[in-house]
């Protein structure tokens, strides 16, 4: 069972590689009709989804990997034209969906969506990397008005503490190009704005930013197999791989039909500690 309802995402990410495939040509040949493919490709990608609205901002990561002098003004007038159209679409966004983004009733407030967002960038990240507890939803770990649990403040903490110990090999700019590629492309689904949302992530919105790590994967793999330990390398890889496709099929039959998928939120839902409040909740209103 395909959830058809979500191609905008996979259009929005095949105009949005073809877009930054475009780039490169520009960078490599100097050819001008490669950049004007570019903006043909981000507005198409603009139009399956909004958050094609990153696509300058990668655009300077690409400029950064290519070792381009940012003191450059071409760099800057390059993006002009993106930009334009990046506040165009935005303009349009707010207008067609504005009431949706910027309503902060019914939601969390601000310091909570900061706490929450580590908590969100911590899932996408090991679910991508680890695809154990997958599901169509995933709640919010607490429930709106009531106070952020201790638990969670581990994750900006350990957050700050993992990047204090590890600086100086993130610096390496093949390991700082896959980070910022995924952190460039899953920022706006962070929870800091207050989508009408009731799953804390989607995994179809991380789609394209877990590129990012999967470049980091395969270059390590690479670099790995060029040591002494190139079989004990390969031997893991294909134990990690034959894992993921345990996984995918036993969770197939969740996807059976649509009983299976809401039995299976069920039983999330009914597992949670605060499932009794919500539910309580529900029903006074």
């Amino acid at each position: 069972m395909a959830w058809v309802a979500a191609s905008k995402v996979l259009l929005y990410s095949l105009f949005y590689l073809l877009a930054i495939r475009s780039y490169c040509l520009y960078l490599d040949t100097s050819k001008s009709t490669h950049f004007y493919l570019v903006i043909l490709w981000f507005t198409l990608s603009f139009g399956a989804k909004e958050q094609a609205v990153s696509l300058p901002i990668c655009l300077l990561l690409f400029d950064y990997i290519y070792k381009r002098n940012f003191r450059d003004h071409m760099i800057w007038y390059e993006k002009t034209p993106l930009l334009v159209l990046t506040i165009l679409f935005g303009i349009v966004t707010l207008q067609s969906q504005g009431e949706m983004i910027l309503e902060n009733t019914h939601f969390y407030p601000i310091y909570q969506r900061v706490i929450l967002s580590f908590y969100t960038l911590s899932d996408y990240f090991t679910k991508a990397i680890i695809p154990i507890n997958v599901s169509y939803l995933y709640p919010f770990p607490f429930q709106v008005g009531e106070p952020v649990p201790l638990w969670i403040y581990l994750y900006p903490l350990s957050t700050v503490l993992i990047i204090i110990c590890l600086y100086k090999i993130i610096l390496k700019k093949w390991l700082a190009f896959g980070l910022l590629f995924f952190l460039i492309h899953i920022t706006l689904v962070l929870n800091l704005l207050s989508l009408a949302r009731y799953s804390v992530i989607a995994d179809r919105y991380a789609y394209l930013s877990t590129i990012g790590l999967y470049f980091i994967l395969a270059y390590s793999f690479t670099l790995l197999c060029q040591t002494k330990y190139k079989q004990i390398v390969v031997t893991i890889s294909f134990v990690y791989f034959l894992g993921f496709m345990v996984s995918s099929f036993n969770h197939v039959s969740t996807w059976q039909d649509v009983g299976t998928l809401k039995s299976r939120i069920k039983k999330v839902m009914e597992s949670r500690k605060d499932y009794q409040n919500w539910k309580n909740k529900q029903n006074s209103k």
